[in-house]
This record gives structure tokens, C-alpha cells and sequence, in this order.
């Protein structure tokens, strides 16, 4: 098992895991879905990006078992590359949580953010989903708002907000 910076050939692997995901929980509103060939356009985005990175884990037979996104601003709304906060939103397939690797792929994240000097991980989560609650708090994130109504879209009411320092 590896974590590794995304590849445009983890299309089909990926449009699989994001499938999976929407299928197992209510929790990551991963919204609509894109066909492997859609993805494929927006993986190049993340790759040698300054303003955003994706990681996965592959497991065996190039299967990928989770993801962890970091966009420079997209939560804060500043999206211009000026902002020093990274917007994070990890998934991980349900057989393989437990394992430690959520907390493998926040760490590639901090890291990143390091490497290009931001101060700050952010992120939403709703608000029933206490696992990753739990998750994120023993990780060093802080509660900032209650917010009723998604921050980013209309797909999930009822988040929390959250920071962590890096």
C-alpha cells in the first residue's frame, strides 16, 4: 500500500472509489458523478499544481482505496493563490478505515502546505458524521462554526467548521 500524488491514469480507479464512496455514506457529498474520461481532464489540474494537490492510496492490483484533496482558499473563498489556508477533504473506503492511513494522508497534505508555506488546514464536516469529528480532532483541528446551511454548496446542511495550524 502506497500514498502517492495522483496520475491522470488513476482515472477509471479513482471514478471507481468516488462511486464506492457515495454508495457507503451519506458523509462526503461527492455530488455528481464524472465518467473516468471527465476525470481525466480535472486530474491534470492537480498534477504539478502550486494551488492544489491529490493524493491516493493504492492498494493491491492498483486499486485505490482513498483520497485526501488540498485547494489553496476553497473554503475561505479565496481561490487567487494569495490565501494561506488549505481547504483538505479526505476519503477513505469503509473496509479500510481504522488503519491509520487517514492520518498518513493528512500528514502529505501538511507537508505540501508546508512546502508552500501556508499556515492553516481547513475543512467542513458534517456535523452526524462523528467518526471523522473524532478523527480530525485527535489530529489537532478546532472547532470554528456551526454552520446550518453547506458552506461551499447545497449539497450538506448542518457542518462544522474547522482549522488546524501547520
Amino acid at each position: 500500500m502506497i500514498i502517492r500524488p495522483v496520475k491522470v491514469s488513476d482515472a477509471q480507479a479513482l471514478t471507481a472509489l468516488f462511486s464506492q464512496l457515495n454508495d457507503e455514506t451519506p458523509f462526503m457529498a461527492m455530488g455528481e458523478q464524472n465518467s473516468a474520461a471527465e476525470l481525466c481532464e480535472h486530474l491534470t489540474l492537480f498534477i504539478n499544481s502550486a494551488t492544489q494537490v491529490l493524493y491516493v492510496i493504492e492498494g493491491d492490483c492498483a486499486k485505490l482505496l482513498g483520497f485526501a484533496i488540498g485547494i489553496i482558499g476553497y473554503i475561505s473563498g479565496d481561490t487567487t493563490g494569495n490565501s494561506d489556508s488549505v481547504s483538505l477533504v479526505i476519503g477513505i473506503e469503509q473496509a479500510s478505515t481504522g488503519m491509520g492511513l487517514g492520518r498518513q494522508l493528512l500528514l502529505h497534505v501538511e507537508a505540501w502546505s508546508r512546502l508552500h508555506k501556508l499556515k492553516q488546514l481547513e475543512l467542513t464536516v458534517m456535523i452526524d458524521n462523528k467518526n471523522a469529528i473524532a478523527f480530525y480532532k485527535k489530529a489537532g483541528f478546532k472547532l470554528q462554526a456551526v454552520k446550518p446551511l453547506g458552506m461551499v454548496d447545497a449539497l450538506t446542511e448542518n457542518e462544522l467548521y474547522m482549522l488546524k495550524a501547520v
